[in-house]
């Protein structure tokens, strides 16, 4: 479920920029820039004291790929924008809060080549608190 929220929140919206290409781990090869690769990284259950709670938490990190820093930076704020304090219904998935947790700090990467080749990233970490009838 957690695949559903993310993809259908992110697909071609205007504001990040990425039309289609949002990917679960891997990008289609070869991938046109700017893309997102998403990992989920975890699924647990939110328990209540009186127990199942309806709700699991996921956590899921989000990788935005683009041709320089500065636009890949661009994607990376747009998405926290778009994601941070979201609530609503996606795919028809009751989603009761979206919480960017990485403050802004998520790292870049770049080859060691002096930027010949720059495959620049960086990351967003974020929770989604979702309806879970398994839980």
């Amino acid at each position: 479920m957690p695949d559903a929220i993310v993809f259908d929140l992110l697909k071609n919206d205007p504001d990040i920029g990425v039309a289609d290409r949002v990917w679960p781990e891997w990008a289609k090869t070869p991938a046109v820039k700017p893309y997102i690769c998403y990992f989920i990284e975890s699924v647990d259950p939110v328990l209540a004291h009186s127990g199942k709670a309806g709700l699991s938490r996921a956590t899921v990190r989000l990788e935005c790929y683009g041709a320089t820093y500065t636009a890949t930076k661009a994607i990376a704020d747009a998405v926290r924008k778009k994601l941070n304090g979201f609530q609503g219904t996606v795919a028809s998935i009751r989603v009761d809060a979206v919480i960017v947790t990485d403050g802004g700090r998520a790292g870049s990467i770049m080859p060691d080549d002096g930027g010949q080749t720059a495959e620049w990233m960086r990351a967003v970490l974020i929770a989604i608190w979702f309806a879970d009838a398994n839980n």
